[in-house]
């Protein structure tokens, strides 16, 4: 038999087996493990748990993403980058740095006497990747012969600001 034995965010313990009946739940306010141990030798001592037992430990973690701009092949250039507790933030973040980025590309082109929704092929800028789908946008000026771009990423950190 297999039992799972996640850690929640609250400190408390939730123990369920792999046919998914909960040993203990979130209303038992499980918060040690010893508590953990104690009711699954209940459940051995009731009959429900076999001597062949394999126990799983997830424990929690927050959850955190942090938002970089810097130039591919190059270190961000900032060195405290905005850091948020909620991934729908951190997009809401990149999509307002995203636009930041195109404003300024778009701008750019007006001052040099260019009209940046008259070059060929896609417009003034190329953007490449989502924050849906790949968690970063790559973007080019394409007004420019050998532009490198400029990435805006989403990554996941662990408690530390460290990636995962």
């Amino acid at each position: 038999m297999r039992y799972l034995i996640a850690e929640q965010a609250d400190g408390r313990y939730v123990v369920t087996s792999e046919y998914g009946r909960t040993v203990i739940g979130e209303a038992d306010d499980c918060r040690s493990i010893d508590t953990v141990y104690s009711a699954l030798g209940r459940e051995w001592l009731e009959g429900d748990m076999s001597p062949e037992v394999t126990i799983d430990f997830r424990f929690h973690r927050e959850q955190r993403w942090i938002v970089t701009e810097s130039t591919p092949g190059y270190l961000s250039e900032d060195d405290d980058p905005a850091v948020f507790d909620d991934l729908k933030d951190a997009m809401v973040y990149a999509s307002d740095r995203l636009s930041s980025l195109l404003d300024f590309i778009y701008e750019g082109q007006e001052a040099m006497g260019l009209r940046p929704d008259g070059n060929a092929e896609g417009g003034f800028a190329t953007v490449n990747g989502s924050f849906a789908d790949s968690m970063s946008v790559l973007v080019y000026d394409n007004s420019r012969e050998h532009d490198l771009g400029r990435v805006i990423r989403i990554v996941e950190v662990d408690a530390n600001g460290g990636p995962l």
